[in-house]
């Protein structure tokens, strides 16, 4: 392959991890923005990562840990590559049932990513492309 099609391909990787990446973050962001907050212990779940998703929440109603989030954030912003699998899970017993069900928050999933779809694509159609 010549030199530009080199440079062609690789350009298109990184902005295609940069924009799964980006998709992630927002998704996460809405989420817990959405989220409706007793204990906080269900926006503490909502938990962003990179190769499997999160199976089990952390810690408790109780003992909110954020750190998972922060965590797992960072870990999606530093693994930019286009092959990366990229999650984000919460597994709160209970948040399903505040998506069907709550009255401020019901739909807050499908919302928060067609939200972070539209979001992602504004600022990529905005972007210049060069190839």
């Amino acid at each position: 392959m010549s030199r530009q099609g080199d440079e062609l391909r690789r350009k298109l990787a990184r902005d295609t991890g940069r924009v799964k990446a980006e998709l992630t973050i927002e998704i996460a962001a809405n989420l817990d923005r959405e989220m409706p907050v007793d204990t906080g212990w269900a926006r503490a779940n909502t938990i962003p990562s990179v190769g499997a998703p999160v199976t089990a929440p952390v810690g408790s109603p109780d003992s909110i840990d954020t750190g998972a989030a922060a965590a797992g954030a960072a870990e999606v912003l530093a693994n930019q590559r286009p092959d990366a699998d990229l999650y984000v899970s919460n597994h709160v017993p209970y948040v399903s049932i505040l998506d069907a069900t709550h009255p401020t928050a019901a739909g807050m999933i499908e919302r928060s990513i067609e939200q972070g779809v539209a979001t992602v694509r504004a600022r990529v159609a905005a972007r210049k492309v060069e190839l």
